[in-house]
Protein backbone atom coordinates (compact mmCIF):
# COMPACT_ATOMS: atom_id res chain seq x y z
CA UNK A 1 0.00 0.00 0.00
CA UNK A 2 1.18 3.36 -1.07
CA UNK A 3 2.18 4.84 2.96
CA UNK A 4 0.82 8.23 4.59
CA UNK A 5 1.81 10.46 6.97
CA UNK A 6 0.75 8.34 9.47
CA UNK A 7 2.83 4.73 8.39
CA UNK A 8 6.19 3.99 9.78
CA UNK A 9 8.09 2.65 6.40
CA UNK A 10 10.56 -0.17 6.62
CA UNK A 11 13.13 -1.08 4.12
CA UNK A 12 15.36 -4.70 5.33
CA UNK A 13 16.78 -7.94 4.96
CA UNK A 14 13.23 -8.67 2.94
CA UNK A 15 13.48 -6.20 0.94
CA UNK A 16 15.64 -7.58 -1.43
CA UNK A 17 18.32 -6.17 -3.65
CA UNK A 18 15.54 -4.33 -5.79
CA UNK A 19 15.67 -0.58 -6.86
CA UNK A 20 12.96 1.53 -5.44
CA UNK A 21 11.99 4.91 -7.55
CA UNK A 22 10.15 7.75 -6.20
CA UNK A 23 8.16 9.06 -9.26
CA UNK A 24 5.29 11.28 -7.13
CA UNK A 25 5.40 13.08 -3.93
CA UNK A 26 5.60 10.56 -0.77
CA UNK A 27 4.81 10.98 2.72
CA UNK A 28 5.67 8.69 5.58
CA UNK A 29 5.48 8.66 9.63
CA UNK A 30 9.57 7.39 10.10
CA UNK A 31 11.54 5.92 7.33
CA UNK A 32 13.98 2.92 8.02
CA UNK A 33 16.65 1.61 5.76
CA UNK A 34 18.53 -0.79 8.80
CA UNK A 35 19.13 -4.07 7.39
CA UNK A 36 18.74 -3.26 3.99
CA UNK A 37 21.40 -4.99 1.40
CA UNK A 38 21.52 -4.44 -2.07
CA UNK A 39 18.75 -1.84 -2.52
CA UNK A 40 19.08 1.05 -4.79
CA UNK A 41 17.23 4.15 -3.86
CA UNK A 42 16.69 6.51 -6.96
CA UNK A 43 13.68 9.16 -7.80
CA UNK A 44 13.79 12.95 -8.16
CA UNK A 45 10.24 13.20 -6.39
CA UNK A 46 9.88 15.06 -3.10
CA UNK A 47 9.61 12.74 0.35
CA UNK A 48 7.95 14.44 3.07
CA UNK A 49 9.40 12.25 6.53
CA UNK A 50 7.00 13.21 9.58
CA UNK A 51 9.38 11.38 12.05
CA UNK A 52 12.65 9.69 12.44
CA UNK A 53 14.96 8.63 9.44
CA UNK A 54 17.42 5.53 9.92
CA UNK A 55 19.80 5.69 6.67
CA UNK A 56 21.97 2.14 5.77
CA UNK A 57 25.58 2.73 5.15
CA UNK A 58 26.71 2.75 1.20
CA UNK A 59 27.56 -0.87 1.40
CA UNK A 60 23.21 -1.86 2.18
CA UNK A 61 21.73 0.92 -0.12
CA UNK A 62 22.88 2.66 -3.05
CA UNK A 63 21.66 5.91 -2.57
CA UNK A 64 21.20 8.06 -5.86
CA UNK A 65 17.31 9.87 -4.79
CA UNK A 66 17.80 13.64 -5.81
CA UNK A 67 14.75 14.99 -4.74
CA UNK A 68 13.55 17.39 -1.92
CA UNK A 69 13.99 15.41 1.47
CA UNK A 70 11.60 17.23 3.96
CA UNK A 71 11.27 16.64 7.97
CA UNK A 72 7.28 18.12 8.38
CA UNK A 73 6.99 16.86 11.89
CA UNK A 74 4.38 17.98 14.01
CA UNK A 75 5.96 18.78 17.50
CA UNK A 76 7.97 16.29 18.70
CA UNK A 77 11.55 15.06 19.49
CA UNK A 78 13.14 12.99 16.33
CA UNK A 79 16.46 11.49 15.04
CA UNK A 80 18.35 11.27 11.93
CA UNK A 81 20.82 8.58 11.09
CA UNK A 82 22.89 8.79 8.27
CA UNK A 83 24.70 6.15 8.11
CA UNK A 84 27.81 7.50 6.09
CA UNK A 85 25.73 8.52 3.25
CA UNK A 86 25.22 11.40 1.06
CA UNK A 87 22.09 13.11 -0.10
CA UNK A 88 22.19 14.50 -3.07
CA UNK A 89 19.14 17.02 -2.57
CA UNK A 90 17.51 19.56 -1.00
CA UNK A 91 16.95 18.57 2.91
CA UNK A 92 14.63 20.61 4.30
CA UNK A 93 13.40 21.24 8.27
CA UNK A 94 9.73 22.28 8.18
CA UNK A 95 7.93 21.10 11.14
CA UNK A 96 6.84 23.65 14.36
CA UNK A 97 7.96 22.73 17.54
CA UNK A 98 9.95 19.64 16.16
CA UNK A 99 13.56 19.21 17.07
CA UNK A 100 15.88 16.90 15.01
CA UNK A 101 19.08 15.51 16.25
CA UNK A 102 21.50 13.96 13.97
CA UNK A 103 23.15 10.96 15.32
CA UNK A 104 26.66 11.08 13.23
CA UNK A 105 27.69 12.69 10.54
CA UNK A 106 25.30 14.56 8.15
CA UNK A 107 27.04 14.73 4.67
CA UNK A 108 24.82 16.48 1.41
CA UNK A 109 26.20 17.58 -2.02
CA UNK A 110 23.29 20.10 -1.72
CA UNK A 111 21.92 22.25 0.70
CA UNK A 112 20.46 22.48 4.26
CA UNK A 113 17.03 24.61 4.50
CA UNK A 114 15.64 25.42 8.31
CA UNK A 115 12.69 27.10 7.72
CA UNK A 116 10.70 25.79 10.62
CA UNK A 117 11.57 23.81 13.75
CA UNK A 118 15.02 22.97 15.12
CA UNK A 119 18.09 21.21 13.64
CA UNK A 120 20.01 19.91 16.33
CA UNK A 121 23.74 18.36 15.13
CA UNK A 122 24.26 16.37 18.80
CA UNK A 123 28.34 18.04 18.12
CA UNK A 124 28.29 15.74 15.13
CA UNK A 125 29.38 17.07 11.73
CA UNK A 126 27.83 18.97 9.19
CA UNK A 127 29.25 19.08 5.60
CA UNK A 128 26.91 20.86 3.09
CA UNK A 129 26.88 23.29 0.25
CA UNK A 130 24.91 25.83 2.39
CA UNK A 131 22.76 26.47 5.21
CA UNK A 132 19.69 28.75 5.25
CA UNK A 133 16.15 29.82 6.58
CA UNK A 134 13.30 31.73 4.74
CA UNK A 135 12.95 34.00 8.15
CA UNK A 136 9.18 33.53 7.85
CA UNK A 137 8.74 30.99 10.68
CA UNK A 138 10.55 30.57 14.38
CA UNK A 139 13.46 28.01 13.34
CA UNK A 140 16.98 27.35 14.84
CA UNK A 141 20.27 25.32 14.78
CA UNK A 142 22.28 23.94 17.58
CA UNK A 143 26.00 23.04 16.92
CA UNK A 144 27.41 22.07 19.76
CA UNK A 145 31.02 21.35 18.93
CA UNK A 146 30.12 20.68 16.03
CA UNK A 147 32.17 21.36 12.71
CA UNK A 148 30.32 22.60 10.03
CA UNK A 149 31.87 22.62 6.26
CA UNK A 150 30.35 24.99 3.34
CA UNK A 151 31.56 24.26 0.19
CA UNK A 152 28.99 26.56 -1.75
CA UNK A 153 29.72 28.28 -4.73
CA UNK A 154 27.23 31.14 -3.91
CA UNK A 155 25.07 31.99 -1.10
CA UNK A 156 26.67 29.50 1.61
CA UNK A 157 24.88 30.82 4.96
CA UNK A 158 21.95 32.30 4.86
CA UNK A 159 20.14 33.63 7.94
CA UNK A 160 19.51 37.15 7.13
CA UNK A 161 16.42 37.38 9.11
CA UNK A 162 17.62 37.22 13.08
CA UNK A 163 14.15 38.03 14.46
CA UNK A 164 13.02 34.41 14.07
CA UNK A 165 16.15 32.34 14.40
CA UNK A 166 17.74 30.91 17.33
CA UNK A 167 20.97 29.83 16.69
CA UNK A 168 23.30 28.11 19.93
CA UNK A 169 26.74 27.77 18.49
CA UNK A 170 28.55 26.62 21.42
CA UNK A 171 31.81 25.96 20.52
CA UNK A 172 31.59 24.79 16.51
CA UNK A 173 33.63 25.81 14.20
CA UNK A 174 32.42 27.17 10.26
CA UNK A 175 34.52 27.10 7.71
CA UNK A 176 33.79 28.23 4.31
CA UNK A 177 35.87 26.44 1.50
CA UNK A 178 36.31 29.03 -0.74
CA UNK A 179 37.88 27.00 -3.75
CA UNK A 180 36.39 28.66 -6.51
CA UNK A 181 35.88 32.43 -8.53
CA UNK A 182 32.29 32.39 -7.23
CA UNK A 183 31.68 35.10 -4.48
CA UNK A 184 30.46 33.42 -1.49
CA UNK A 185 27.79 35.58 1.15
CA UNK A 186 27.94 34.93 4.91
CA UNK A 187 24.41 36.41 5.91
CA UNK A 188 24.75 36.86 9.62
CA UNK A 189 21.62 37.94 10.55
CA UNK A 190 23.24 39.55 13.76
CA UNK A 191 23.77 36.52 15.69
CA UNK A 192 26.08 35.27 17.87
CA UNK A 193 28.65 32.86 16.60
CA UNK A 194 31.95 31.04 17.99
CA UNK A 195 34.62 30.64 15.05
CA UNK A 196 34.78 32.03 11.33
CA UNK A 197 37.06 30.58 9.10
CA UNK A 198 37.24 31.42 5.35
CA UNK A 199 40.28 29.68 3.62
CA UNK A 200 40.62 28.18 0.31
CA UNK A 201 42.54 29.07 -3.03
CA UNK A 202 39.56 29.92 -4.91
CA UNK A 203 39.56 34.04 -5.81
CA UNK A 204 35.61 34.36 -4.93
CA UNK A 205 34.92 37.38 -2.75
CA UNK A 206 33.26 36.72 1.27
CA UNK A 207 30.63 38.96 1.37
CA UNK A 208 29.74 39.28 5.45
CA UNK A 209 26.17 40.88 5.96
CA UNK A 210 25.05 41.81 9.34
CA UNK A 211 26.35 43.24 12.54
CA UNK A 212 27.41 39.73 14.33
CA UNK A 213 29.71 38.84 16.77
CA UNK A 214 32.46 36.46 16.77
CA UNK A 215 34.85 34.65 19.21
CA UNK A 216 37.13 34.05 16.24
CA UNK A 217 36.99 35.42 12.96
CA UNK A 218 39.84 34.01 10.73
CA UNK A 219 40.84 34.65 6.61
CA UNK A 220 43.98 32.53 5.53
CA UNK A 221 45.10 30.75 2.34
CA UNK A 222 45.83 34.45 0.28
CA UNK A 223 45.36 36.29 -2.02
CA UNK A 224 40.86 36.87 -0.12
CA UNK A 225 39.10 39.29 -0.57
CA UNK A 226 36.06 40.23 2.23
CA UNK A 227 33.93 42.72 2.28
CA UNK A 228 31.34 43.94 4.86
CA UNK A 229 28.04 45.70 4.66
CA UNK A 230 28.28 49.09 4.60
CA UNK A 231 27.05 50.28 8.06
CA UNK A 232 27.85 46.89 9.78
CA UNK A 233 29.91 46.32 12.76
CA UNK A 234 31.40 43.10 13.68
CA UNK A 235 32.35 42.39 17.47
CA UNK A 236 35.41 39.65 18.08
CA UNK A 237 37.35 38.55 20.40
CA UNK A 238 40.40 37.25 18.15
CA UNK A 239 40.25 38.87 14.68
CA UNK A 240 43.12 37.17 12.26
CA UNK A 241 43.95 38.15 8.30
CA UNK A 242 47.17 35.85 7.42
CA UNK A 243 48.43 37.68 4.11
CA UNK A 244 52.08 37.80 2.93
CA UNK A 245 53.52 39.94 0.58
CA UNK A 246 52.34 40.05 -2.87
CA UNK A 247 49.27 37.81 -1.39
CA UNK A 248 47.37 39.92 0.49
CA UNK A 249 44.24 39.97 1.88
CA UNK A 250 41.94 42.25 1.35
CA UNK A 251 39.04 43.97 3.72
CA UNK A 252 36.72 46.90 2.49
CA UNK A 253 33.14 47.77 3.04
CA UNK A 254 30.65 46.81 0.42
CA UNK A 255 29.81 50.44 -0.04
CA UNK A 256 33.10 52.78 -1.33
CA UNK A 257 33.59 56.06 1.20
CA UNK A 258 30.71 53.88 3.50
CA UNK A 259 32.18 52.22 7.05
CA UNK A 260 31.90 48.83 8.94
CA UNK A 261 33.27 48.55 11.96
CA UNK A 262 35.36 46.11 13.81
CA UNK A 263 35.00 46.18 17.62
CA UNK A 264 37.83 43.99 19.29
CA UNK A 265 35.68 42.35 22.60
CA UNK A 266 37.70 42.39 25.84
CA UNK A 267 40.77 40.07 26.44
CA UNK A 268 40.85 39.04 22.31
CA UNK A 269 43.68 40.25 19.99
CA UNK A 270 43.74 41.66 16.71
Amino acid sequence: AVPTASDDVFFDAASGAVTVTVTATSLCLSLSFAGASGLTFAGASTIKVSGSLTMASPAGVTWTYTGLLSFQGAAGAFTITCSSQTFLGLVQFFGAGSTWTLQDTLNSSSSVAIDSGTLATGSNNLNCTAISTTGSSAAGLTLGSSAVVLSGTDVVWGLASSALFTLSAGTSGITINNATATDKTFAGGGLTYYSLLFTGAGTGTLIVTGSNTFNTFSVTTPPHTVQFAAGTRQTVTTFTVTGTAGNLITLHSTVDGSTWMLTKAGGGSV
